[in-house]
Formats: C-alpha cells, sequence, structure tokens
C-alpha cells in the first residue's frame, strides 16, 4: 500500500512532467487521465521533490492523502472502529499486494517486445506486486527497443500497467551506435533534451569541455543497461585567451582560434602586461537541433 497524497495536475504537455519524473526517479501511482488533467499519487518521501519539479511550469492540488497515513487519521478521529479498521487494513493489503492483470498501453509496433520482458521477468497473474522490481522492470522495458523513447511501470489496483512511447523522431537515419553525448566547451547547461540514454547533467550545471552530458550506459542494482544517445543540449560557452599583445590585436585573434561569429559578451581585462581575453557564446550540439 503506497503512503503518500495524490495530486490533481493540470497544464500543457502533461506526458514531458511524465517523463521527468521518470528522469528525476520519483515514483508515481494511480496515474488517471481527466481531460486535460491527470491524478496522480506519490509517495510521501518524495512530495518535496515532487512539488519542486513542478514548478511554475503545472499547477497542482493537493487531492487527498493515501494508505496508512490516511486511515490512520480516520482511526484517531474514530477509535471505536479502531480494530476493525486494522483487521480491514491487514485484509486489504493481502489482496491489495496480488496481482491479477497486465495492461499495455503502447504502440503496436513495440508491443511485442514488451511482453517478451515481461516473460523474461515471469511478471503473470497470482504474482505479489512486492516480489516485482518496477523500476528495474522499466529501465529494462526501456532498453529493449530503441524505438521507445519514454516507459513507467507502476501498480493500478491490482494491474500491472505498461506505458511506453514510441519516438516520433526515430528514423532509419540515426546513429544508433553513439553511446555518449560531450560538451564541445567549457560553460553551462541552458536546456538539455534526451529522447534516449541516462542524463548526468542538469540545466544549470556547469561542465568542461569532453565531460559527458548525456551516456548511454546506466547501472542500477548490479545490472548494466545499454542504449544508444538521441539528445541535445544548449549550453553557454566561455573562451578565455590570454597574452601579453596589444589589446586590440589579442581580441582578433582569440575571435579566430575562438572559431564562433556571434558573441553575447566580449570582455578585456588587463593587468600590468598581461592581456585576457573573455568570450561567451552559444551553442547547440546533439541529434535534436
Amino acid at each position: 500500500m503506497i503512503n503518500g497524497e495524490t495530486f490533481l495536475i493540470g497544464g500543457k504537455n502533461l506526458s514531458l512532467l511524465l517523463n521527468k519524473l521518470n528522469l528525476k526517479k520519483i515514483p508515481f501511482y494511480n496515474l488517471k487521465e481527466c481531460q486535460d488533467k491527470i491524478f496522480i499519487t506519490i509517495e510521501n518521501k518524495h512530495v518535496k521533490n515532487f512539488i519542486d519539479l513542478i514548478g511554475k511550469t503545472w499547477y497542482y492540488k493537493r487531492v487527498k492523502k493515501v494508505g496508512f497515513s490516511a486511515i490512520l487519521d480516520k482511526v484517531v478521529k474514530n477509535i471505536g472502529i479502531f480494530i476493525g479498521a486494522i483487521i480491514f487494513t491487514v485484509s486489504a493489503f493481502t489482496l491489495d499486494n496480488l496481482l491479477l492483470s497486465v495492461k499495455i498501453e503502447a504502440d503496436s509496433s513495440i508491443t511485442p517486445c514488451i511482453k517478451e520482458v515481461l516473460s523474461k521477468n515471469d511478471i503473470k497473474k497470482y504474482r505479489w506486486f512486492n516480489s516485482i522490481n518496477l523500476n528495474l522492470l522499466q529501465e529494462e522495458i526501456y532498453a529493449e527497443n530503441p524505438l521507445i523513447c519514454y516507459s513507467s511501470v507502476y501498480k493500478r489496483g491490482n494491474t500491472l500497467v505498461v506505458k511506453a512511447e514510441k519516438s516520433t523522431f526515430f528514423s532509419g537515419g540515426i546513429n544508433q551506435d553513439k553511446t555518449q553525448l560531450l560538451a564541445e566547451c567549457d560553460g553551462e547547461i541552458l536546456s538539455l533534451s534526451v529522447l534516449r540514454g541516462y542524463p548526468l547533467k542538469k540545466v544549470g550545471d556547469k561542465v568542461k569541455k569532453g565531460e559527458i552530458i548525456v551516456s548511454g550506459e546506466k547501472v542500477e542494482e548490479e545490472k548494466v543497461y545499454k542504449t544508444f544517445v538521441l539528445a541535445s543540449v544548449k549550453m553557454l560557452c566561455t573562451y578565455t585567451y590570454v597574452s601579453q599583445e596589444r589589446e586590440s590585436f589579442a581580441l582578433a585573434k582569440a575571435k579566430i582560434l575562438c572559431g564562433e561569429q556571434e558573441y553575447l559578451l566580449q570582455e578585456i581585462t588587463k593587468q600590468d602586461n598581461t592581456v585576457t581575453i573573455t568570450l561567451k557564446y552559444v551553442i547547440t550540439i546533439g541529434d535534436l537541433i
């Protein structure tokens, strides 16, 4: 039984929110769609991170508490039904832990590979939910097929729900041998879009040239998941040139060495006979440009 809160979420592009929860490893349960809104349940230990993630992009409303905390609230209000509530909770927990059906919500072209992963993990009726590692199962489905850009596995009542989305950007021309997205300059990440792969950095992080931003490999609970990388990143780059030349000559040479044409900042500082040129510019790298 989940011990947490149910939220009503509204706003545009709710599928992006689910993808962000997946990337941030914030599990969610009891997802229900209602026109342009969704109901979603978050465990108490993840509620703060969930609210921080939503920010001002989506609006939310706390609907109710669920799990033992909600049950205890009711018991305190009516101590006369305390024993009955405990008996009911134990019974409900036992029945709620039993898998009675599996529902796959995915395009028909990727459904067979999902079924294969479920079969390999012995996912079938009458198995106990607490014997299934939903996070590992989700990762296996994600890594199984390059067409899958998003996967989610969660419990809805006595049903195991598997959701997966097929990438609309995928084509035969994509380089499936690409295993990393590297920083091409020293700078700060302004935006990051990942359709395939595992992000190691986030927006606002400062990186050095050559650092891995998105990797095609992930290790979780001693299992290695591998996929190709399909992503893009926008960076604010910083180039520094130090010399003892005249300022104008040093600036011209710095621009030649940097090779960029449009600069957001051109800063010249001089100390004694040393001239320091700082250039800032924005670049976008990756396959989603």
